[in-house]
Formats: structure tokens, C-alpha cells, sequence
């Protein structure tokens, strides 16, 4: 018999077979997560911040959906939006003035409070050793040079190291969504959960029906619609979905948030205080309508 690395010869040996009661316990943790009670994750407060750099008129112009994203997370879910324009320029760096934000922005939060980032633009997979880090770019502009020419530069933000030093350090839940290139790769150092549009090797196309956030934006709508809540879990699986119908030009990539060594609950993501909402995106029956959030 070959075996291969999904098929190892100990998947075969008997002693790797679980009882009853361990196969019901493995499923109860994985139902558990993806499908958490609506009762033990309601939040006190979400918070949403949504960043794109102060140059995305000379390149990808992505604020139009990021206020489109903006406008569901504020009117159809009622969360406390705030969108930032990155400065590429000034008296600091774009990476100082990133961490000292986010340690505001965070402020006063604690286990019962929730935080949403979000960012448009470009990135870039920096594969230096000991570890990778994913960086956020800026659009280009032209400068004058020496000679009397201009050259193109650019602004950069290692948000693998901004991350792990401001929200990875909170208490709160929180929740990356990256709208950019290479943006999986943000997830090698995260205890939190994430959503990015692409693997860490895919890059993004430009704003527009098939982009990430248009999905993001038409999934969140659609549940607000019909009054479901979504995990980020399902969330992901309905942006797979949208990827496999043809609708999602790349891959999204979905990172787990973790306590120690073990999986949390994945993220609730539902209005504040709703009248009435299911808890099955897909498959809403009447009587699951009528829970409180």
C-alpha cells in the first residue's frame, strides 16, 4: 500500500482509532466552535477600525469600499466605526503613529469587548529569517532627486511586529480583516482570529465586484437582511463559497484565534441588540428566531 503525507502508515494502525465517546467529544469542540452559543458571546462593545493609506489616490483607490464596509459594520450591525487614513508621511513614521493608534483605539476594552481591523492596500511578504513578517505598503508617489530627476518611493509598516506589540497583547477579542496581498502571512504570529483575502502567496485584484471586500460587504448585508448572525468561521466558509461559484477572484485564508495551545470559540459577529436573528445563516427555521442578543 503507498502512503502518502495525508495517509500515513499510523492513519492505518487501530491504535489511532477513537471510542465513541472521543469521536462525540471531538465533535462537540469542533460544533462548538464554529457555532458558538449566542448567549456567552454577546460583547459590551464592538469597535471598528478601518485603515487605508493618506496615498490611495495615486494608486488602488480603495476607499470606496472601505466606506462601503464602514457603512454596514455602522448602520446594519450598529458598531462603533472609525476609518484612519495612514500617514505616509510626517514628524514620525507610519509605523510609530500605527502602534500608538491602535493602543488608543484599544483602550478601556476588556474580555467582553470586541475589536474589528480592517485594512485596504497594498502588502508585501518579507521572508527574512528567523521568522516572516508581513508588511503594509503604501502607493507610490514621486519625489525630486539630487540630479534633478524624481524616483518613486514608497512607505512601509511591519504589521507583523506592530501587531504582536498592540493587539495580539489584548484582552479583548479581536478580529483581523485584511483586504491586501500576501495577507495569510499576518497570520504566523497571531493568537487571534483572522481573516485575510489571500494565501501568502496570492496577490489581490483591484477594487471591484469580485474583490474581498465586496464579498465581505455582501455577506455581512445579507445575514443583517435576514436577521442571522454569523460567526467569522461561517463568515470565511461564505466567502469560500463565493471563490467557488466564481463571484471571489482569490482564495480567502482563515486563521483560528487560540488560547494556549487550543482553539477558541471562533468570533461572533451580530447586531447590537437585534430584535430578532437566527443563528444558521443558511438554514434559519422560525423557531430559531426570537433570541436576544
Amino acid at each position: 500500500m503507498a502512503f502518502s503525507p495525508t495517509h500515513p502508515p499510523t492513519a492505518y494502525s487501530t491504535q489511532n482509532t477513537l471510542t465513541v465517546a472521543e469521536f462525540q467529544r471531538e465533535l462537540k469542540k469542533a460544533s462548538d466552535y464554529s457555532l458558538p452559543s449566542i448567549h456567552s458571546k454577546r460583547y459590551r462593545q464592538v469597535k471598528v477600525l478601518l485603515l487605508y493609506w493618506d496615498t490611495d489616490h495615486h494608486g488602488l483607490n480603495v476607499w470606496k469600499e472601505t466606506e462601503r464596509l464602514a457603512a454596514t459594520f455602522s448602520h446594519g450591525y450598529r458598531y462603533d466605526c472609525t476609518i484612519d487614513k495612514i500617514p505616509s508621511q510626517g514628524s514620525i513614521t507610519p509605523q510609530l503613529w500605527l502602534n500608538r493608534r491602535l493602543l488608543h483605539w484599544a483602550e478601556n476594552t476588556d474580555q467582553q469587548d470586541l475589536l474589528i481591523f480592517y485594512y485596504a492596500g497594498h502588502g508585501r511578504h518579507n521572508k527574512f529569517p528567523p521568522e516572516s513578517h508581513w508588511t503594509m505598503v503604501s502607493d507610490a508617489w514621486q519625489v525630486p532627486s539630487p540630479d534633478g530627476r524624481t524616483r518613486s518611493t514608497e512607505a512601509a509598516i511591519d504589521f507583523t511586529a506592530v501587531k504582536k506589540a498592540t493587539l495580539d497583547q489584548e484582552n479583548a477579542d479581536v478580529l483581523y480583516l485584511l483586504a491586501s496581498c500576501y495577507s495569510a502571512a499576518a497570520a504566523l504570529s497571531t493568537g487571534k482570529e483572522l481573516i485575510a483575502a489571500t494565501s501568502i502567496e496570492d496577490v489581490t485584484p483591484a477594487p471591484g465586484y469580485s474583490s474581498f471586500t465586496s464579498s465581505l460587504v455582501q455577506a455581512l448585508n445579507d445575514a443583517d437582511r435576514h436577521q442571522h448572525y454569523l460567526t467569522a468561521s461561517q463568515l470565511w466558509s461564505l466567502l469560500l463559497n463565493d471563490k467557488h461559484q466564481g463571484n471571489l477572484e482569490c482564495t480567502p485564508f482563515h486563521s483560528e484565534a487560540m488560547v494556549g495551545a487550543q482553539p477558541d470559540t471562533s468570533i461572533l459577529l451580530a447586531p447590537k441588540d437585534p430584535a430578532t436573528f437566527s443563528p444558521d445563516p443558511l438554514n434559519a427555521t422560525s423557531e430559531d428566531k426570537g433570541a436576544q442578543a
